[in-house]
């Protein structure tokens, strides 16, 4: 992507969080996009989660990042955003419960990451601020500030660190709920919380019955490799570790998809119900955890399956997801005045003039910064040719 071209009008890829700003000002900053678009102040209070304070600076980054991702799937192309539908709804309401839901969901993870003790590490901090001069050193060289790229985010510099801090909080908590931390749920509860939503996790040897072009085998070759698979059985049964001896024999033979390097891409799965073909899944949910299938004939070839015990980081972290929802959920969003006074419509056209500005800044600097072309047409020959690398 062709960033001076294109950077301003996505979104920020690293944005996946916004921060609660605190204080309050008579006249709004000089850098208060927030007060451009709307001619409501940034720290402005639009609404409360659970009795915290919403700056319209948080809710209207996110109501920038609604837009922005309903667009891109063909939507708000209407002139009248409120007889428009989105899933049974205006696109403007639908916008504005997406930006506000998303809000609220970072509320509630700040709140109780603050109840149960999780906090920021100082690396935490480091890498936010770092991540920060990264990005305004890469936008310089593209004749880009730091304070346009915010602008068309509608957001403060104080607001993106914070957002920030709270990607790096938010995965914090997560790892609260892994072993041996404070929201620690225990293994029944993580085993109950898998079957409860068809999950289950195991490991395979596959036996492809397959050529190269993904064609069957004949069926004479396809019953030597069901006799190889029964004779891996049967030498797995003997084992005296047969978790250690199924993974040697995994990684060895099986033929299941292997990265650059030949180590194999999926070693076990955290499969949902009907992620994976019928004779595999029926196979699977058979088995308790430690038991190992005979060979099982898919389309694919011959399986021989590993249950594992459900409990497993990537588990607790489905479990989090669904903890942290259901939080949400049940969290008490109250919205102020101010709030119903929003319009996105209004609201994109302003930023979108915001933006646009600042990208004729940025074409205008482009231009001035491209060399001359010489009477032949040519750039000047000086420009036009690399200069030597430092380390030549």
């Amino acid at each position: 992507m062709n960033m001076t071209k294109k950077l301003l009008s996505g979104a920020l890829s690293a944005a996946l969080l916004v921060g609660v700003l605190s204080g309050c000002s008579k006249e709004p900053a000089a850098d208060d996009v927030a007060y451009k678009a709307t001619g409501i102040a940034r720290d402005t209070v639009i609404a409360t989660v659970n009795g915290q304070k919403i700056p319209a600076e948080d809710y209207l980054f996110w109501l920038q990042q609604s837009i922005t991702n309903v667009k891109y799937y063909g939507y708000l192309t209407s002139e009248d955003w409120s007889t428009e539908q989105i899933e049974d709804q205006t696109a403007t309401d639908y916008v504005k419960s997406d930006a506000l839901s998303a809000v609220t969901y970072y509320a509630v993870i700040a709140q109780k990451a603050k109840e149960n003790g999780i906090t920021l590490t100082d690396e935490d901090k480091a890498a936010a601020e770092q991540e920060l001069a990264d990005m305004e050193s890469s936008l310089a060289e593209q004749n880009i500030t730091l304070q346009m790229m915010l602008d068309a985010q509608c957001m403060s510099r104080d607001g993106f660190l914070a957002m920030n801090e709270k990607y790096y909080l938010s995965q914090n908590l997560h790892e609260a709920f892994y072993e041996g931390g404070p929201l620690d749920p225990g293994t029944d509860a993580v085993s109950a919380f898998a079957d409860e939503n068809g999950l289950y996790r195991v490991k395979h040897i596959l036996l492809s019955t397959k050529d190269a072009d993904g064609n069957d085998l004949p069926e004479a070759d396809q019953q030597a490799i069901l006799e190889e698979a029964n004779a891996l059985v049967a030498e797995l049964r003997a084992a005296d570790d047969l978790e250690t001896a199924f993974d040697e024999a995994m990684n060895e033979r099986s033929d299941d998809g292997r990265n650059e390097d030949g180590t194999l891409a999926a070693p076990e799965y955290v499969a949902s119900s009907g992620q994976m073909v019928e004779e595999f899944e029926t196979a699977s949910l058979a088995l308790q955890p430690g038991e190992m299938s005979e060979p099982v004939k898919s389309p694919f070839g011959y399986h021989i399956i590993l249950r594992l015990p459900s409990d497993c980081e990537e588990l607790r972290s489905y479990y989090a997801n669904d903890q942290i929802n259901q939080w949400t959920e049940e969290a008490e969003v109250k919205t102020e005045e101010i709030y119903d006074t929003i319009n996105p419509q209004d609201f994109s056209t302003k930023m979108d003039e915001i933006i646009a500005a600042h990208q004729a800044t940025i074409d205008a600097a482009n231009a001035s910064a491209s060399p001359a072309p010489s009477d032949d047409g040519s750039a000047d020959d000086a420009a036009a040719s690399p200069s030597p690398s430092p380390a030549a």
